[in-house]
């Protein structure tokens, strides 16, 4: 755990750097993903429930897929509404 600190003012892993780069960005990752964040920013985009994955939706998260990271395909989203979109995909049901 010698590449990250924590912040003490938000708990949040922090990079520092290393002659081990990739070996990091993968560990922080595999960190984030079994913590329900995305592995690339760290946004939550689950919730974790025991031993459960419950996708989360809000403003950048929808049926669990980080909408930073990962941005709908245009082509999906046009002239589609929200309920379309997710069903389309395969993402769980999620309501307002």
């Amino acid at each position: 755990l010698g590449s990250l600190i924590t912040n003490n003012v938000s708990e949040v892993p922090v990079r520092q750097q290393n002659s081990n780069d990739a070996n990091s960005d993968q560990y922080l990752g595999k960190l984030r993903y079994i913590n329900g964040e995305c592995p690339t920013c760290g946004i939550q985009t689950h919730k974790i429930d025991g031993s459960a994955r419950i996708a989360l939706k809000s403003q950048f998260v929808l049926g669990g897929r980080c909408l930073l990271c990962n941005p709908l395909p245009t082509n999906t989203v046009a002239n589609s509404s929200i309920s379309e979109v997710v069903s389309r995909l395969g993402f769980p049901a999620v309501s307002d």
